[in-house]
Formats: C-alpha cells, sequence, structure tokens
C-alpha cells in the first residue's frame, strides 16, 4: 500500500470520523482487539502526524494551498484557512519575573499542604490547593 492511498482511506468528513471512531471503539469493547494495542497504534500515528505537520517544507506547501481556497469550500464542505497565534515572552520585564516567582513559590506551598497555613507578620491564611482534576493516561517510551 502507498503512502497515498494509505492516506486517502483515513476518514475526511465529520460523519466518516465519527463512523470510524465508533467502529474503533465497538471493537475494543467487544473484544475483537486488544486496547492498548490499539492506543499503541493511535500513539505511534499521532506521533508521525506530528512530525509531518511541523516539517517547515509541508508548511509551507500547506499554505501556499490553502490560499487556492480563500473564501470556498476546500472539500465536502469544509473551509480552510490560514489563523495565527501570537505568544508572548515576558522574562525580560524584572517585576514579572519576580511575580512569576513568588507564584510559583506560592504553587509549591499550597501544594505541599493539607490545611490553611498563617503567615504570622501579616496575618494572611494560605490554604491547600484543590484538585481541580486527575486523570490518567498511557506513557509511551519508544526505544526504536
Amino acid at each position: 500500500m502507498s503512502v497515498v492511498s494509505l492516506v486517502r482511506a483515513l476518514p475526511e468528513t465529520k460523519q466518516q470520523i465519527e463512523m470510524f471512531s465508533n467502529m474503533v471503539v465497538q471493537s475494543i469493547v467487544k473484544g475483537e482487539v486488544n486496547a492498548l494495542e490499539v492506543d499503541y497504534q493511535l500513539k505511534a500515528f499521532e506521533m508521525a502526524i506530528e512530525k509531518i505537520r511541523k516539517h517547515f517544507e509541508v508548511k509551507d506547501l500547506l499554505f501556499d494551498e490553502i490560499e487556492k481556497y480563500k473564501n470556498q469550500d476546500f472539500k465536502d464542505g469544509c473551509r480552510v484557512s490560514v489563523q495565527q497565534k501570537t505568544t508572548y515572552d515576558y522574562s525580560h520585564n524584572p517585576a514579572w519575573v519576580s511575580l512569576d516567582e513568588q507564584k510559583k513559590k506560592l504553587e509549591t506551598l499550597m501544594k505541599s499542604i493539607t490545611e490553611p497555613v498563617s503567615n504570622e507578620l501579616t496575618g494572611e491564611s494560605t490554604p491547600p490547593v484543590k484538585v481541580k482534576s486527575v486523570s490518567k493516561f498511557a506513557k509511551y517510551d519508544f526505544k526504536k
């Protein structure tokens, strides 16, 4: 099977994605396939997708192609556009650095206590951190 035929065999529309996902889930639930094996393959594929998408030549070619579909559907009612996200670096500002260090120290303190702690000098009370959520996940260490 060629790379092109493999990629073209993947689901493309919301309906195909939903159907494919449901088929995989049902196969796992029914015991037709091992959940660990499927998850391992999905993780490997996820890593491959990330490498492909981050490759600078692929990105350049992608954005060139997107420009061709400016105000029209690309495929099956799907619109595509180039978006951008700006990230900021505050680390050159001493006030920001100081506040960030204070915040990290406070977070560390709050994680380490189980009961509120009072500051004798200021009278401020520091409560322990509240757990927002706990989630389990599989971690894979690919050796080869």
